[in-house]
Parts: structure tokens; C-alpha cells; sequence
């Protein structure tokens, strides 16, 4: 848990670097993290001070999730204009296995809930209910899908050689946090933005 803390600290200090860009005067800048609630699940909530009314912020939300997930890896999306809510279903980029001798194996992603909110002078990103989603690993046939992405190690996975195994885990963890945490700075980015997002 310490490691995932100290993970999260670090990948928090990366992104404020990489959200430091032209903001409006009047908005705030908060830096993304993943916290884990006292559940132990892990969670990712960012509210954004935006300019706009309610229908101009939809439609950057809407152009966000579709330039974001346009490679396919959204699995449902549900969006209501009136409620200024979009829900999408979506994944992390492929996570890796390393081997050893350069030998690097897929293992996976965490798939994850993706809940956008907009109101007048501000949008809100939540991602939860991020859990591990087992890959085409032939060499680790012994992972199972179901661990939190705030989980120290999963209940799921044999204890036996759970040192290595234990190392794996907080790497697939570091890079699941990390493609979550740049898609929340790349929200960020979208919903301050001046303008529509659309070029139409």
C-alpha cells in the first residue's frame, strides 16, 4: 500500500509538469491522482473549473470520449445531454509482463468505469470500479482477473513465489495508474481548452 502511495505521490508530480499548460486566468489547476477509498478500491476523481454553459461543456466532453476511445477500446458508452452525464466502459492500454532476457509478454488491462458530469462553470471525471482483466499471458497461466487496480496484492493470484509475483502486480499497478492519470490530464487539457474541441 506504502508503494502505491509513494507511486501515486510520484505520477501526481509528473502530471502537475505535464498539466502546466495555458489555463485560463480564473480556473484552477488540480493534479489527477489515484487515491483508494477506505474500501481499499481504487478511484479517480478530478473536478474541472471550466468556462462555458452546460451545452457548449457536453459537446467538449462529448468530443473528448470520442477522440480518446476512437481505436475501439470503449466497450459501452451511455451519455444523456439534459443530465450532462456520458458513461463509458473502457480499458487500459496492454500491460506487460517482463520475462526476463528482454522476453516482455502481455498481460492484460484493467478495464474500468469512465463517468463524465457537466454543469455550468464546470465538469467532473470519475473513474472506478478499475479491476484487472487477464490477457493472452501463456507464461502465467496462474493470474486470474478480478484484482482492484488499489489492491496490495491480489486475493486471487498463488502465494507461492508471491515475492516475484508481488513485483509484477505493483508494475502492471504503476502502469494501469499511469494511463489513468494521463487520461485525466488529457480531459483537463480538453475542458479548459477555448472553444468547441470540434472543428465542425
Amino acid at each position: 500500500m506504502q508503494k502505491l502511495s509513494t507511486l501515486t505521490l510520484f505520477l501526481g508530480l509528473i502530471c502537475f509538469r505535464l498539466s502546466a499548460q495555458s489555463v485560463p486566468p480564473t480556473a484552477t489547476v488540480a493534479n489527477p491522482t489515484v487515491s483508494v477509498d477506505e474500501n481499499g478500491r481504487a478511484r479517480l476523481e478530478l473536478i474541472v473549473p471550466t468556462e462555458g454553459e452546460h451545452n457548449a461543456l457536453f459537446l467538449k466532453a462529448k468530443d473528448w470520449v470520442y477522440r480518446t476511445y476512437n481505436s475501439g477500446k470503449t466497450v459501452e458508452q451511455y451519455d444523456d445531454k439534459e443530465a450532462g452525464r456520458i458513461s463509458v466502459k473502457a480499458r487500459t492500454s496492454e500491460l506487460t509482463w517482463k520475462v526476463g532476457l528482454g522476453i516482455v509478454n502481455t498481460a492484460g488491462a484493467f478495464t474500468y468505469n469512465l463517468t463524465l458530469d457537466v454543469k455550468d462553470g464546470k465538469s467532473r471525471m470519475v473513474i472506478d470500479n478499475i479491476t484487472y482483466k487477464k490477457g493472452e499471458l501463456k507464461d502465467a497461466m496462474i493470474l486470474a482477473s478480478g484484482a482492484d487496480l488499489g489492491d496490495t496484492f491480489p486475493s486471487n493470484w498463488p502465494t507461492l513465489g508471491k515475492k516475484a509475483m508481488l513485483k509484477h502486480w505493483n508494475e502492471m499497478q504503476a502502469d494501469g495508474t499511469r494511463d489513468l492519470v494521463l487520461l485525466a490530464t488529457s480531459f483537463q487539457a480538453a475542458m479548459i481548452k477555448k472553444g468547441t474541441g470540434s472543428d465542425w
